[in-house]
């Protein structure tokens, strides 16, 4: 399993076992797509926080200019919309 797969699956205990393996917390897959984007798709708070933890770039863009930000926003996903605003700076 993957860090990306273990994102989706809110699998904290796996992401932060593979990312104390080395695992990248700035993986980019197909479309631009990173471990903290699929956070935010899949709103998983606590995974979030681990990924920034882990050095995750929360202002990074996708190849269709969101970043996890703008997609937890789309959803309306309050806490987890809170959290990124607390680590890019804005309010």
């Amino acid at each position: 399993m993957d860090l990306i797969d273990a994102v989706i699956l809110k699998d904290i205990n796996r992401v932060k076992t593979l990312l104390r393996n080395g695992a990248d917390p700035n993986l980019t897959i197909e479309d631009g797509l990173t471990p903290l984007h699929f956070a935010a798709a899949y709103n998983a708070v606590n995974i979030a926080s681990v990924l920034i933890a882990a050095g995750a770039k929360v202002n990074v863009k996708n190849d269709y200019d969101e970043t996890p930000l703008d997609i937890a926003r789309l959803s309306d996903y309050t806490e987890l919309v809170n959290l990124l605003i607390n680590y890019v700076g804005y309010r």
